[in-house]
């Protein structure tokens, strides 16, 4: 009896060796083993054309769990570019097709919005139940390819940088929170230049340091600002609303009480200490600390333009992009710069030539004009401040 136990568990392992490529085949002819599916899906990460196929997709692996779906990001990843430029090479894809989306698996691709959505799930639909891996480069795909091309977006993240793309994109990020809060300071220093020639000279060296800071950023330096200037903008729009609350109230003469009991040392301490903020150097050290806070705040086309740049083999192309990029983002500033030297001045000589034998009487109508005028950068300042904090 010990000696058939043994031989009888022998003959049915090798029963079961011999039934059972059988029966997986059978299952597999049957659609009720999980046959191996796998796509290659190339996108951008602002490509327009992409949304649609992200949907269809995830819809696609819902219905079915075994179907792998590998992802590849070509706007900000250089090697996905490189494998996608591959891909198009060993599937011989058309120099005018190629684009992103894209999709690859074995013996097909599909290129384009409308070719993805209104072709591919009759293609899977087609394979139910035959088992298919991920496309191979170094095989290459198997037998004749099908290849489906509709519209599609650039593959190359250079391509997709228009002058309207980046111009749009730069006044967006000339009007965003940082940039905001930056505009809120270039007020406060306007307010505090009393002579109306240095407002050019000074406001135009601000905007200088804003604009090179943000250049020198692009380039490669400053990143570790990037991810630490969340709540630079809030703290600058309650200094901006206490400024501003405090020039409406000098100007209803409401702070002639508080200021009487003070000392006349302090007071010109206080006026010695305006006078530095609007030096020149003042001023370097004022846009560039307040400048580096602001680099987390742009679009993701920036990104784009510094990740370009970071590669040698199209820091040419980017480079130009980027100056234009950085003028349409200070432009707003210099737009209000040249506004504010411009009325100060007409002001400031139509009182002169008015009162110019009446010294005295033009001394105070001076200093009544600029009171009126900090009075509308205030009512500016508050309003912005307010947008900014809430």
């Amino acid at each position: 009896m010990s000696r058939k136990i043994p031989f009888l568990i022998l003959l049915g392992g090798y029963l079961l060796l011999l039934f059972l490529p059988l029966t997986i085949a059978d299952d597999i002819t049957n659609g009720k083993a999980d046959a191996e599916k796998c796509l290659y899906y190339f996108y951008g990460e602002d490509c327009q054309e992409c949304a649609k196929v992200d949907d269809l997709l995830k819809g696609l692996q819902q219905q079915d769990p075994a179907l792998q779906v590998q992802r590849y990001e070509v706007y900000y990843n250089t090697p996905n570019q490189d494998l996608l430029e591959n891909y198009f090479i060993n599937y011989k894809v058309p120099v005018s097709s190629q684009g992103v989306p894209a999709i690859f698996m074995p013996g097909a691709y599909f290129v384009g919005q409308e070719s993805i959505t209104s072709l591919l799930f009759d293609r899977l639909e087609g394979l139910e139940g035959v088992s298919f891996g991920c496309p191979s480069l170094g095989q290459g795909p198997i037998g004749p390819v099908i290849g489906l091309a509709g519209k599609t977006s650039p593959q190359n993240a250079l391509d997709i940088l228009t002058l309207s793309v980046v111009t749009k994109v730069g006044f967006q990020d000339g009007i965003s929170a940082g940039m905001l809060a930056l505009f809120l300071i270039f007020l406060i220093v306007m307010v505090l230049i009393r002579d109306e020639e240095k407002i050019l000279t000074r406001g135009s060296l601000f905007l200088g340091m804003v604009y090179l800071l943000h250049l020198s950023y692009a380039m490669g330096y400053w990143g570790w600002f990037s991810v630490h200037g969340q709540l630079f903008p809030k703290i600058v729009s309650v200094i901006a609303l206490a400024f501003g609350i405090g020039i409406l109230a000098s100007f209803f003469g409401t702070w002639k009480p508080f200021l009487k009991p003070l000392q006349p040392d302090f007071l010109e301490k206080a006026q010695q200490l305006v006078f530095f903020l609007v030096s020149p150097v003042a001023i370097i050290i004022l846009s560039a600390a307040t400048t580096v806070w602001t680099f987390s705040d742009q679009e993701r086309t920036f990104t784009i333009m510094r990740i370009l740049f970071a590669d040698l083999s199209t820091r040419g192309d980017v480079f130009p992009l980027l100056l234009y990029y950085l003028l349409v983002m200070v432009l707003p500033m210099l737009f209000v710069l040249i506004i504010i030297y411009g009325i100060r001045r007409w002001l400031h000589d139509y009182v002169s030539h008015r009162y110019q034998y009446e010294v005295k009487k033009s001394q105070l109508w001076h200093r009544h004009v600029l009171r009126l005028f900090n009075f509308c950068i205030a009512l500016v300042m508050i309003g912005i401040g307010l947008k900014v904090l809430f």
